[in-house]
This record gives C-alpha cells, structure tokens and sequence, in this order.
C-alpha cells in the first residue's frame, strides 16, 4: 500500500469520528464501511441482524466511493486497521473473503501488510488464498513486515500444496479419472506431478498399484517417467498387478512434453552500476528473462527494459552473511553478470524459489538452443518408448488371436459333443486376448500421434527460423540495392542486423552438419565452380614499388605455387541465402571462401614484425618500451588488410611452428579446444616471451560478419621483470550479401604494464562516410598517474607515429579549425576520400595518415606487398612462406602441423575439388575421433599445453608445458 493510501486513511479515521446523529443519516453500507474501520461490532452485528430480518438491504461486500475508501470492502478496513472481531463477524456473515480493492490487494494483503497476526491467522482458518498476487505482483507474504506472519504464511501455501497433492494422490487411488484430467489441466494452483505419498510412492506407483490403467497413461502423456523410483527403490512396474499396465508403464513420454517449466514472475531488486539496488518486475518464460519497471507493463509486454536468454547461464551465490541472504547472480553465456535480490522478507526461502525457478528455465533454455548438437534430429524425433517393439507385441497378440479364433471354429464344427465348460473357458480366452490387443494398438496410436506432435513442433520451428531470416535477407538486400542506386550523397540508413548470439566462426562442428557434406553445392554454384578459371589478374601497381623486396625474401618463397582463382563470380550470398534457418555455425563453408593457410598459421603472423620487441628490449625507458609494444600490437593485425579469405579452422590437436633463429624466435601454436574453438600459441626469444589463446566469437549483421578474437595475449620482458597484456579490437567484414567485401578493424585496446602502471590506449577508428578515418588509429601513453606522456597515431594497415602529446594537441586543434586530419590522408595509390561512399573507398593499398609533424618518430612502417599480392590471396611476403615446406623443416614438424594438412597444400596448387573432398575427409576423421571417444567416456587434452593459472596475470589461460621442444612425437593423435 502506497504513502498516498495511508495519508487517505489517517484522513478517514478523523473525518469519521462524527456523532451518532451524523452517521444516523448515512446509508446502511456506509454505516457498514464506517463501523468496519473504527471497529464498531455492536453496529455490525445490528446491521446484519436488520439484513437477516429484511429490514434493510444490506451487501456485506459493498465498496466505498470515497476518496478514502474507494474499493475497500469492510472486510479491508477491518483487517488494515486490526480489528480481529469485526473480521471474524464479518466472515460469519458471509463476507468475500478473497475481494481485491484497485490495488488488487485482498484483506490477507492488508492484514499481512501492517502486521496484524490475530487478523492474518482468522483469515487462513476461514480460507483466504495465500497465492493471490496483487497489482505490483506480490503475494501476501511478500507484503509481510515480519517474520512471524509470513512464516505463518508460508506454513499454510505448505499446507494448501500438501492438501491438493493428497487430493490429486486420492483421487488416482479411486480411480477419479475425469477429476484428474480436471487437475492436469489447471494452469493455477496445479498439483505437483512428482508429489510422493508417505512410503515414497509416486503418483505413476500408486496407479499400478490400483490397476488404474487410464490413468496411468494420462500421467505418462503428463510427462512423468517410468522409470522413477520410490524409498525402497522400487519401480512403478514393479508394483503392476497384470500384463495390460506393464505395457503400459514400458512406454516412454516423448522428450518434448518433458522439459516445459512453469512460468515465473514477480518483483526483484536488480543492481546497477551507479545506482545501486532498483525493482524491477521479473518474468520467466520459457527458458527467457525479462525484466520490466512494473506489473503493468509486464501483461502487456511494452517498455521491457531487458531481456536474456537462459541457455548457458550459471547462477552464482556470495558467500552467506547477514546481508547477502537474499542476493544471486546470474552469469550468462557471454560472461555478463547481473545481480538480483528478493529484498526484505523471509529472504532465503523466497530466493531458493526463484533459484529453483531459474534452474527450470535454464535447463529448458540450453535444452533447445542446443538440442541437435549432440544427438541427432531422428533421436529427437522417436519417441523414448520402442513404437517397434509395441507393434511386435500387438501382432503377436493377433496371430494368438486367429489361433484361438480358428480353435474355436473347429471345435464348433465336430461331431463329437463339447462340454459348454470348455467353450466358455475358449470364449472368456479370446475375449482376454482381444482386450490385451486392444490395449497394444491403442499404446502404438498414442505412440504415433505423439511422434506427429514433435514433428508438426519441429516444423513450426524450422518454418520460423526460415520466415525470420528470409525477411531480414531481403530487408538487406533491397537497402543495399537502394543506395547504390543513389549518386554522390548518401545519407546513413538505419541498420538492420539479424543476431546469430555470437555463434563461433568454426565450420566443423558437431554430427549434425548438413548431409555431413561440405555444402550442398547446387544448380549455377556448382556450375559456376566447374567454369572457374586460375587466370592471372593485372591489377593497378602501387607507387611505390617493390619488385626489388621480392627478388629476395628473408622469410622464404615469394610466391604461391599457383595463383588464386577468380573469386569475382562468388558471393557468400549464394551460400547464406541457401542456409535460411540453420545456425552458421553448423554450416561447413565451401572451400573457395578459404585462403590456403591455417587460423594457426594466421595467428603467427602476430610476428611479422618482431623486432618492435626487440627495440623494446633495448629501450631503459618504460614509455619508450611501451610506444614499441603499442606499434607490435598495431602491426600484428596489418597483414589482415585486404584478406577477404577465411583460414582454415584447424583440427583438435593441429600444431604448427615457426622456428626461426635467424629472425631471433619460435613460436609454437596448438588447437587446444574445438567447442568452443580454442588457439593457443606459445614465443620464445632470448629477450622476451609471448603467448596467449584466441577463441574467435562471430555476428552476422546482415551486409557484414563481425570476428570478435576473444582471449588476453601476454608479453614478458624477464630483462626490466615486466608483464604486459591487451587483447586484439574486432574484425569487420563488410559487403557479404552483395558488393565488394572490405575489411576493417575497429574498437578500443588498451595495452597494461603491470609491473610500472604504464597503460596505453589505442582507438582503432571505424570508417565513415566517404573514407573519413578508414584504417585509423590514435590514442595515448599514460604514466601511473593517468597523465598524457606520449601521442601515438597513425594507420593499423601500414604505419604507427610517435610525437609529445602537446605538440599532437595543439596540430589537431589547428587542423581542426580548417579541415578534418581525415583530408589530409596520402593515399599511395592516389584514391581520394570522395566518389560514391565507403563501399568503394577500400583501396588497393591503404591510406597513410602521416601527418608530417615536426619532431614526430616514424614507430613502424610495413613492409610493402609485392605488386602481384592480390593474385595469391593478398598475402603478405611473411605469409607466403608459412606453409612452404623445405628440406629443413620437414623432418622436424610433428605429423600435426598445419602444413602437413592436404586441403591446405591442395588450394594452395589450385586444385579445389581435391582440397573440398580432402576437407571433407579430415572433418569426418575428426568426427569420428569424437564419437569414439565419446563412446569409450575419454576426455581430450592437448599435448603441448595445459589450462591453468597465469603466474603474470593471475588469470586463467592455456600455457605452455615446455614439452615441445625435446621433438618427442610419438603420442600425436593421427589427424590428417
């Protein structure tokens, strides 16, 4: 009750205290409402004495029409303000014990809300609801101040639960079927189907018990199993008395019916970052949280100010304390947490029913959003009882059937005379069989129409998911097609996106894979896939050239074995538009949309660009230190401009190593994990470490998928005893539907020396209109006191700068005041930042932001690419010798390394269709790999690295055991 109803009441109970002669001329209900709330038993009773006398007409439910009890009934008033013997006459009388006033609050409310304990123990005795819930979605006890009542509460929702389950309980004892199905059906206040009688007893028990064969099956079509035990760990079968109910308790309910949980709501406190603890009116749906700012708004499904899906989530409790009774959090499948609180009350039992709740829907949630992942769709369709052996029994019975049928006819038939004993016992035989058969048949049409049930559900859904997806392909493609037809000026439209919850950008998944081919490739695809030509493209030269770099390459070959095909007559559209309601996750990409390199052969390329740490190394200043590190994270991504094909997703085990002396390090990278998909790789230098995991999380925003490379990398500098880490900013590629596709990296990387507090920040600037801070990057070095020491600018595809930040500031406030720095880009190539919009901006090379401050030092340029680049996949020098093999290195890899893998080394000498079925072949090796050890109850664990604690950061991650150098290979699983 809100401040606004008490100040009305408090105003009432002045205003009331009038005189006799007053309240002589007020009507007989008014009288009534009056002598309710100032606790006048002897009016009542006059006045209900009149009504029985007919006297007067009196409505003993009446409301008042005043400011100040408007839609109170006597019994409200009565019970607010405590009057415990008005309450019990009123009740004597006939009063509605369980009316609601605007609030919808009844006089259990009332009496529970300002703490009257006779009142609350005279309205339970009389049978006030105890479920009821209120405007603001509260029950009685809820509303309780103290303990004592809502205990008391409590005990009689125990007593009404523990009523309906001996009631339910009796009833399939007696053999009530229609009062059964009448229990089933109820939405509210609905017996607990698991209830136990005193033995232990289950209901599905008690009826095999009493040989209640139609309710038997109602409760297996409920969804109870079977196979549920009692105290003395005895089976309903067991306590069947005949033949015709241990049919019936062998069939199993389907698992569809089985995992619906009850829906959930109610008032929580959840807690926000600034403000603390705030209500909010919680719902629980079907395996969904939502949360709203009241019940209002809540029935009717507007103004929802969030909502989570459940699949994955873990409820985490604080530790027990006098203040934390009544708080939980919930982690949710992508790592965020919010946490909740039941409030005041009897706190622990409230937030055990919410975490039962939860449990429920999280179940029910993770159920069907990864139902298919480890079972097939035909175990979910087929029913957990054997439909085939019901049959097998049901012919059985016929075939017994005409045996005695014809036994029968024959002894009707012979001359000689039958005792009518004998045909009696024959005819009651028949009779029992016929019934026995009966039973079958209809057990195999229940199995049937329960099967047709999960299929029409399945088809719904799959219908759905194909509905929703069609429309949001088609939204896309028409936008995309609308603004290429404008001319020069375009203007932003809103954004459309379908959200795949961030599926993992793996393609060999789970046995569930469709036809568990690569790709039902059909129709024009496949034609166009057999015409595809290995021509060689002349493509427009760079400025500056670099015919002299690729004479001669420090890091090996040059050049591909072969160029790449034409991949202009390809679209991912032609792949996505065939995949309408499947997860992408579970779609094996065709093998044109690869480049022939393994993702772990792309995470080494990290290292293009290694001596940044080794002028680190050389540098007595932290700062000076840290501009280099910045400039290496920078670099580490630059070799990804222009790379439109996706890396191989390496096999569970597949390694690979770089061992360079000469470039001064050797890496070593593993495949740890394939669900979710997991890279670890580990550096070693004479001056430094470096190592990490990767675990590359996918969006699909319609016109683009966004690579979000999950994981901390870590750099050790024994020399200065120093620790850094910063995790890489995400991937975005655009144009997947239609158009050209581009690539740029976007997002905030902050870059931590945990041993002096030096921290820089770089913003990796999203490209806007018309090229305006394509490729950019800026940011800043501060020192432990969060001051400025260093301006860092410059491109993430070709170059990084240092200058003093005053001296950046003051250029940009003077740039600024004309043109924007983003004018002032150099493309090398001469592409200007105008024309038709960003789609076609994406140059050949990227574009330098220079800005040509004096006392500015030039961190890191990137090696210019041959002019021949983007005929083997745009790759970069560094990357054309990552999969060569060479007489050195070959008979040091291990049977796992990527370059031993044979769809690579096939794309890379152009021959796709071999590279597609050797794909094809490795992930179905890999397959069976899983299902073996599945079956065998193994658990995979790498050979080269350990999950464990970081000693650096203190954090969870892969490490490196240290073992692979000693070139031991003779416990490396056969992957290939």
């Amino acid at each position: 009750m809100d401040d606004a109803e008490v100040s009305d009441l408090d105003h009432f109970k002045s205003a009331s205290e009038s005189s006799d002669e007053e309240n002589s001329s007020l009507s007989p209900s008014d009288r009534l409402l009056t002598a309710a709330r100032n606790g006048d038993k002897e009016t009542i009773k006059d006045l209900t004495a009149k009504h029985k006398q007919g006297e007067i007409t009196l409505d003993l439910n009446c409301k008042g029409n005043q400011k100040f009890n408007k839609g109170w009934t006597s019994l409200h008033l009565a019970a607010y303000f405590g009057h415990t013997e008005v309450v019990k006459i009123l009740l004597e009388n006939g009063a509605g014990i369980d009316f609601t006033n605007p609030n919808g609050d009844t006089a259990l409310h009332k009496a529970a809300y300002t703490g009257r304990l006779d009142v609350v123990r005279v309205l339970l005795d009389s049978g006030a609801d105890v479920t009821l819930l209120n405007s603001e979605g509260q029950t009685p006890r809820l509303c309780s101040k103290t303990k004592e009542i809502s205990e008391l509460i409590v005990a009689a929702e125990d007593h009404d639960n523990k009523e309906r389950e001996d009631q339910f309980l009796s009833s399939i004892r007696d053999g009530k079927v229609d009062h059964v199905q009448e229990l089933l059906k109820k939405k509210e206040k609905r017996p607990n189907l698991n209830c136990r009688d005193a033995f232990g007893n289950s209901a599905l028990h008690i009826a095999a018990q009493a040989n209640q064969k139609e309710i038997a099956v109602l409760l297996i079509q409920s969804g109870l199993c079977p196979d549920v035990k009692n105290r003395k760990e005895q089976t309903p079968i067991e306590f069947a008395r005949n033949n015709e109910m241990k049919q019936i308790l062998g069939v199993r309910p389907v698992k569809e019916f089985t995992l619906h949980p009850h829906r959930c709501e109610g008032i929580l406190l959840k807690k926000s970052r600034f403000l603390g603890f705030k209500p909010v009116f919680v719902v629980l749906e079907r395996g969904v949280l939502s949360y709203f700012r009241n019940r209002g708004d809540a029935s009717t499904g507007t103004r929802r100010k969030g909502m989570r899906y459940l699949d994955g989530t873990t409820i985490l409790l604080p530790k027990k304390s006098e203040n934390n009774n009544s708080e939980f959090v919930l982690k949710y499948s992508d790592d965020i947490q919010h946490t909740f609180s039941t409030g005041e009350g009897d706190q622990e039992i409230e937030r055990q029913k919410w975490l039962n709740a939860l449990k429920d829907h999280i179940n029910y949630s993770t159920h069907y959003m990864h139902q298919g992942v480890t079972q097939s769709d035909d175990e979910e369709v087929l029913p957990l009882g054997s439909l085939q052996d019901t049959l097998k029994t049901a012919q059985a019975l016929q075939k017994l059937l005409e045996k005695e049928t014809a036994g029968l006819s024959i002894t009707g038939s012979t001359p000689h005379p039958v005792s009518s004993q004998v045909v009696i016992q024959q005819t009651q035989k028949i009779s029992q069989m016929a019934r026995e058969m009966c039973i079958t048949f209809s057990q195999c049409l229940t199995l049937f129409q329960q099967q047709d049930e999960v299929r029409a559900l399945q088809l719904k859904e799959e219908m759905e998911k194909s509905r929703v997806l069609q429309e949001a392909l088609h939204a896309l493609a028409t936008e995309h097609h609308e603004l290429e037809q404008s001319i020069a000026v375009r203007k932003p439209s809103t954004q459309r996106y379908y959200d795949t919850d961030e599926d993992e950008f793996y393609d060999c998944d789970e046995e569930n894979l469709v036809n568990n081919e690569e790709f039902p490739v059909h129709g024009s695809f496949k034609e166009d896939v057999e015409c595809m030509s290995y021509k060689s493209i002349q493509w427009e030269s760079p400025n500056q050239s670099s015919q002299s770099v690729v004479e001669k390459s420090k890091y090996g070959r040059t050049k591909l074995p072969v160029p790449m095909f034409d991949r202009n007559d390809f679209s991912v559209w032609t792949i996505l538009k065939q995949c309408i309601g499947k997860e992408l996750s579970k779609i094996t990409m065709p093998v044109v949309f690869n480049e022939p390199i393994s993702f772990l052969q792309r995470i080494t390329e990290y290292m293009e660009y290694s001596e940044l740490l080794e002028n680190a190394c050389l540098c007595s200043d932290p700062v000076d230190r840290l501009k280099y590190i910045s400039a290496f994270a920078a670099s580490a991504i630059s070799s990804n401009f222009e790379r439109l094909g996706k890396p191989f997703n390496p096999l569970l085990g597949e390694t690979f190593e770089f061992n360079r002396p000469d470039l001064g390090f050797k890496v070593i990278s593993e495949q740890v994990s394939h669900h979710p998909p997991i890279s670890a790789f580990h550096v070693e230098s004479p001056n430094y470490k470096f190592h990490g995991s990767i675990h590359p999380k996918l969006k699909f925003w319609g016109k683009s998928v966004e690579v979000n490379p999950k994981g901390v990398l870590t750099l050790e500098l024994p020399k200065y005893g120093e620790t850094y880490t910063w995790s890489n900013v995400n991937c975005c590629v655009h144009n997947v539907i239609v158009g050209k596709l581009w690539v740029e990296h976007y997002g905030v990387q902050e870059i931590l020396n945990h041993k002096t507090k030096h921290k820089a920040v770089l913003n990796y600037k999203q490209g806007g209109w018309f090229g305006k801070d394509l490729h950019k990057v800026e940011g800043y070095i501060y020192n432990p006191e969060k001051k400025k020491v260093k301006a860092l600018y410059g491109s993430w595809a070709k170059e990084l700068y240092a200058l003093n930040p005053e001296d950046y500031e003051d250029f940009m406030k003077e740039l600024n005041s004309g043109t924007s720095p983003s004018h002032h880009a150099k493309p090398i190539n001469g592409a200007s930042g105008g024309g038709d919009g960003l789609d076609d901006i994406h140059g050949k090379s990227p574009s330098s932001y220079d800005l040509q401050i004096p006392g500015q030092e030039v961190l890191w340029a990137g090696i210019p690419r041959p002019d021949y680049s983007q005929e083997y996949f745009s790759f970069t020098l560094f990357s054309m010798a990552l999969n060569e093999i060479t007489e050195e290195n070959a008979s040091q890899i291990p049977p796992t390394d990527s370059r031993l893998r044979p769809d690579i080394r096939l794309l890379e000498q152009g021959q796709i269709d071999l590279a597609s079925a050797e794909k094809n072949r490795v992930e179905e090796k890999q397959r069976a790999a899983r299902k073996e050890r599945r079956k065998n109850k193994e658990e995979w664990s790498p050979l080269w690295f350990t999950y464990g604690i970081n000693p650096s950061t203190g954090k969870e991650d892969w490490l490196f055991k240290g073992e692979y150098w000693k070139k031991d290979w003779h416990k490396c699983p056969d992957i290939f």
